[in-house]
């Protein structure tokens, strides 16, 4: 199962991939409906992996780092907020819980 799980993904990774490729043929209003619409996948896929989770497996992380390189900045940051995460979290591949209590046991 997790090997069709991955291969799936790398197939629809490359998909997209392809997809964004192609852009240079386009008009700028073909290419804003395409970026759209590659968003909106990006979107579903990361929602999947990064949703109440707190780390992201690496070779997960690896798909998802192939489709984010290919789009802009701040899309990658919304996306990213909208599944609860920063970036500098995403790149670390795991939440950093700051200011956290640590229980301390004292002996007496």
């Amino acid at each position: 199962m997790k090997v069709t799980l991955y291969v799936d993904w790398f197939f629809y990774t490359a998909e997209l991939g392809d997809m964004l490729e192609c852009r240079s043929a386009m008009t700028s209003s073909q290419q804003q409906v395409l970026d759209d619409d590659v968003t909106d996948h990006v979107l579903d896929m990361a929602s999947l992996m990064l949703r109440r989770m707190n780390a992201v497996p690496v070779r997960l992380k690896i798909l998802l780092d192939r489709l984010l390189t290919r789009l802009r900045a701040e899309r990658v940051r919304a996306i990213l907020e909208q599944c609860g995460w920063t970036y500098d979290d995403y790149v670390r591949g795991y939440k950093l819980q700051v200011g956290l209590p640590m229980h301390v046991q004292t002996t007496v």
